[in-house]
């Protein structure tokens, strides 16, 4: 890893641990990684108590303190709407189940340090009318596609709704429908909502199945574009607060059924290597450098830039086809299968003849990024091949 990879790790330790940091000097690229992992707020924190950061660029230190305070009054506007807004369901007797983003932050030092891009709620798929009128009334307007209808209800992961200011993603199923793994995934919480775990104001997930969805949701994303620390960081400190509350043991089973066993315990010394939070048991003895890297290079979400977030999709060309050639996984990229397509464009489901106009639509999306240079495709191709690399040290699908 890069020095200011290492030090960026040494900031979270010292923000969660207080421990010591030697001299830094790349400020500016630490800037950068903090910002592609949505961690801004936490590493100024701690860059503001180093005597070293006062004699840096004030440029860099203008920037980053701007930046730390704008997002963190943002996430106080988005929770104080949120709260609003929830109330408007409880007194319709709706009970909608947030996920990840407002609960994670509790489990926080300082929970408006953990900013969010919108907030997620699973709901029942019946009670999807009741929602939408509710959220109309109080001016969000819907970003689906088309109209919301039956097919859409049955196949979405989410439908989006937004102020202009909120966004809120309601979770129809919570993981989607166009492939067998996410379907899987969807098992372990069809009857969630019937047994929500409060926790002032809201509800949501029992803490064993909140756990398992934040795994379920990290190994999501890291199967698609990548994934950053953040969501270990969710893990990590998940686990931590809700320990007493959380059953192992099915937890341990349910990785080995998903084939995630491998991933999750490299996952979990990362974070006692890198992050000194302690993992007692290690199942596995693993190198754990190239994920580190890995998480440090991807983004939040493995989708801040193009190049990343189509480099999914050379992986699955990689892992599915054992490489090819560089004609075939470009192939594969502008011409994805049709379950690939419909993730994306649920019409096709009803209507799978139209796939070869949705292509067009990709084709143009992708060369007009490519003119624009938004989008390399060699290192596209470079990112899925140490991805594909990973695929396999983990035992990925079983294989």
């Amino acid at each position: 890893m890069q020095t200011y990879q290492l030090d960026f790790l040494a900031l979270i330790r010292h923000y969660f641990f207080q421990e010591p940091i030697d001299e830094i000097l790349a400020y500016d690229s630490l800037y950068i990684l903090a910002r592609d992992q949505h961690l801004i707020p936490m590493i100024y924190e701690s860059c503001r108590e180093l005597d070293h950061f006062k004699q840096a660029d004030p440029a860099i230190q203008t920037q980053m303190r701007y930046s730390a305070i704008g997002q963190i009054i943002t996430q106080q506007q988005y929770d104080h709407e949120l709260e609003r807004i929830n109330e408007c369901f409880k007194q319709d007797g709706l009970k909608p189940l947030v996920l990840k983003g407002r609960i994670c932050r509790e489990t926080y030092p300082q929970p408006d340090y953990r900013c969010s891009a919108d907030e997620d709620l699973l709901i029942k798929t019946e009670d999807y009318p009741r929602y939408a009128k509710i959220l109309t009334a109080n001016g969000y307007i819907c970003q689906a596609r088309a109209e919301v209808d039956e097919t859409i209800l049955k196949h979405s992961q989410t439908i989006n709704f937004t102020n202009h200011h909120l966004t809120l993603e309601l979770h129809i199923h919570p993981f989607g429908t166009n492939h067998e793994l996410h379907q899987r995934m969807n098992r372990y919480f069809l009857d969630s909502c019937d047994h929500p775990y409060y926790s002032e104001p809201f509800y949501t997930l029992q803490p064993t199945e909140h756990y398992l969805f934040l795994i379920f949701h990290l190994y999501k994303h890291f199967l698609s574009a990548g994934v950053g620390v953040r969501q270990l960081l969710d893990l990590l400190l998940y686990k931590k607060a809700y320990a007493d509350k959380i059953d192992m043991a099915f937890i341990d089973q349910a990785l080995e059924d998903m084939h995630i066993t491998k991933l999750y315990d490299a996952l979990m010394q990362c974070g006692d290597t890198y992050l000194h939070f302690p993992y007692e048991k290690p199942k596995f003895k693993q190198k754990l450098e190239p994920l580190m890297e890995n998480l440090l290079v991807s983004g939040c979400t493995g989708s801040f830039s193009a190049t990343q977030a189509y480099s999914s999709a050379f992986t699955n060309s990689m892992v599915s086809r054992s490489e090819g050639n560089r004609l075939s996984q470009i192939g594969y990229l502008l011409f994805p299968s049709l379950g690939q397509m419909q993730k994306v464009y649920p019409v096709l489901k009803e209507h799978p003849k139209r796939l070869p106009i949705y292509w067009c639509k990709r084709y143009r999306r992708i060369f007009r990024k490519i003119l624009h240079k938004d989008f390399d495709v060699n290192e596209s191709l470079s990112i899925a091949k140490q991805r594909a690399k990973l695929y396999r040290q983990y035992d990925i699908f079983g294989r």
